[in-house]
């Protein structure tokens, strides 16, 4: 049966994924229901129902692959993250974003003995999640007045991985993340 003569629909018809569902082998589609749905209710009509969207289509993928990082399951991880790296960042919301890069940072790590690509993919992650860090604390400030900034795990990881090849940029960049009042955890 030719994988795209079905008709999806849910969070996958919302966000114009069906092609790309439709390519993934009936096994790994029913892996991905069957891991997301029992946990988070909200993704029962992942595939099926009406057309459902969200606000963040990158975003809302690179969550998605987050539940896919134990090893028996990661292989779907990795293909749900590379169709997510193929979609632009194209929302405003810096939180989000924020959020984002962090999950996209704790994947790739995750990853970083399956392959070669995976620990500059971590790299690369936790420098936009860095260029984005002045806005992101702007955010963060704006909307928890009372709290201290958390950690910052794009400086942490980086930082973490510099220090290791002896980098003398760890240390600048823990002291600028620092600096701006995140929490720099190496």
């Amino acid at each position: 049966m030719w994988p795209f003569s079905k008709t999806y629909g849910g969070f996958i018809a919302g966000h114009g994924l069906q092609r790309w569902w439709g390519s993934m082998p009936r096994a790994e589609r029913e892996l991905v229901l069957k891991t997301v749905a029992q946990p988070l209710g909200a993704f029962v009509g992942l595939d099926s129902g009406p057309a459902r969207t969200l606000d963040f289509t990158k975003a809302g993928l690179v969550s998605l692959a987050g539940w896919f990082k134990r090893d028996d399951l990661r292989h779907v991880g990795r293909k749900i993250m590379q169709h997510a790296e193929t979609l632009p960042n194209d929302f405003t919301d810096v939180l989000t974003l924020h959020f984002m890069f962090n999950g996209m940072i704790e994947f790739y790590y995750r990853c970083r003995n399956d392959g070669p690509e995976y620990l500059p993919l971590c790299e690369r992650a936790c420098r936009e999640m860095i260029d984005l860090a002045p806005l992101a604390a702007a955010a963060f400030r704006a909307k928890f007045s009372q709290s201290q900034l958390p950690n910052h795990i794009g400086y942490g990881r980086l930082c973490w991985l510099l220090k290791k090849r002896a980098d003398p940029e760890a240390e600048l960049l823990r002291h600028a993340g620092e600096s701006m009042g995140w929490y720099v955890s190496i």
